[in-house]
């Protein structure tokens, strides 16, 4: 938090087992927070190099809409060929 109301930033890394098409395994995210003058911004990336298994060079952005208060998350990919 800033001393300025409304202005805040956070950062945070999550790991994630999904299924991406029929390629199950893990990968990790960071994700960055950012409110100035209370807009609010919410980023998330994949950390590279971080796929495992079938999910091994994995590339990408994960976006949030809110919704009604109710949050979807769409996922923008890329995975090498097998």
């Amino acid at each position: 938090m800033t001393p300025v109301a409304g202005s805040a930033v956070y950062v945070a890394i999550e790991v994630v087992q999904a299924k991406l098409g029929e390629r199950p395994s893990s990968f990790a995210l960071f994700h960055v927070g950012l409110s100035e003058g209370g807009e609010q911004r919410l980023t998330y990336q994949v950390i590279p190099d971080s796929g495992t298994g079938e999910l091994t060079g994995l590339s990408g952005q994960l976006q949030l809409d809110n919704t009604e208060k109710v949050h979807h998350y769409t996922m923008m990919y890329t995975l090498p060929a097998l």
